[in-house]
């Protein structure tokens, strides 16, 4: 895809989501690609990328156009704003991405060339920028974090704004996790064990995951690491019977049937049937059989 292209296939996810803000990002995101099947691997990822990086840093983005043109940022302002911060992309190279070519973005319009006008350089944006815009959190949660953690609030607020790693959980029914590191090895990720965790394993960067015969085959699940800590903890034995209440597309409730070894029971329940949708296939292929799931009310 052209560069015009990405950023207007950022424009319309963006707009789609102000339009259905009830709709998870990553929901919202896998059925936009899903219904544009020309959209190769790499056109994806730099999509996705540039997608969440707006959504972490949403509010700085719009606080950064109100505070310096007095507008409200449209879609397209708000994706120049984050591609100038993130990458260091010019105005000129903008400029030049709008001529209004095939799935491009359509030319500047006389506003958008006077809102460019009114914009300093971006070393200019946050220089009286207050610390919850910075951090891109609503102003009464960020004080009212800034009270639970004091003088840890600037690290934790640098952390929550960082692209989310890609975690990983060993599927114990099917292999260790020295094992699936070597397989990752041989696909040529890098990987590191997270501490704190008995099976999980950290990717160093982002790969394509979904086709390795590893996850095909049920050797690993993508969990983050709080999750699998929590599974953890529940520290289930061997033919004890679980219920999960909320257990959606069954994320623990894999992770808990891997620690009892597939003995004993486990109650899947959950008030919404279409968040249990994928949890019959994700136990198919964790070869989990100790499950019963239910939709219940609430």
């Amino acid at each position: 895809m052209h560069p015009s292209a990405r950023l207007c296939a950022v424009c319309e996810l963006l707009d789609t989501a102000r339009q259905r803000p009830t709709i998870p990002a990553d929901a919202l995101f896998a059925h936009y690609v899903r219904q544009r099947r020309y959209i190769g691997a790499k056109d994806k990822a730099y999509l996705a990328s540039l997608f969440y990086y707006i959504i972490r840093h949403e509010l700085l983005l719009h606080w950064v156009s109100e505070q310096h043109t007095k507008r409200e940022p449209s879609a397209r302002m708000v994706v120049w704003l984050a591609i100038m911060r993130r990458d260091d992309v010019s105005r000129d190279m903008i400029a030049s991405w709008c001529q209004g070519e095939g799935y491009g973005l359509a030319r500047l319009t006389a506003e958008e060339y006077a809102w460019f006008a009114d914009l300093p350089e971006s070393d200019h944006w946050l220089s009286d920028a207050p610390d919850d815009i910075r951090a891109s959190i609503p102003a009464w949660l960020y004080h009212r974090l800034h009270d639970a953690y004091g003088e840890q609030m600037p690290a934790l607020a640098h952390t929550l704004i960082q692209e989310a790693p890609t975690d990983l959980r060993t599927n114990t029914l099917k292999t260790t996790r020295e094992a699936l590191l070597c397989a990752l090895a041989a696909h040529g990720i890098e990987a590191v064990p997270i501490a704190l965790t008995d099976h999980g394993i950290r990717l160093t960067q982002r790969h394509a995951l979904f086709s390795l015969p590893e996850f095909t085959q049920g050797h690993f699940e993508v969990q983050d690491a709080g999750s699998q800590m929590i599974a953890q903890w529940v520290n289930a034995q061997p033919g004890q019977c679980v219920i999960d209440f909320c257990a959606g597309s069954g994320g623990k409730t894999l992770a808990i049937a891997a620690a009892m070894r597939n003995k004993g029971k486990i109650l899947a329940w959950d008030t919404h049937p279409k968040r249990m949708e994928d949890l019959p296939k994700r136990l198919r292929r964790a070869g989990v059989d100790n499950v019963e799931s239910r939709v219940i009310e609430s």
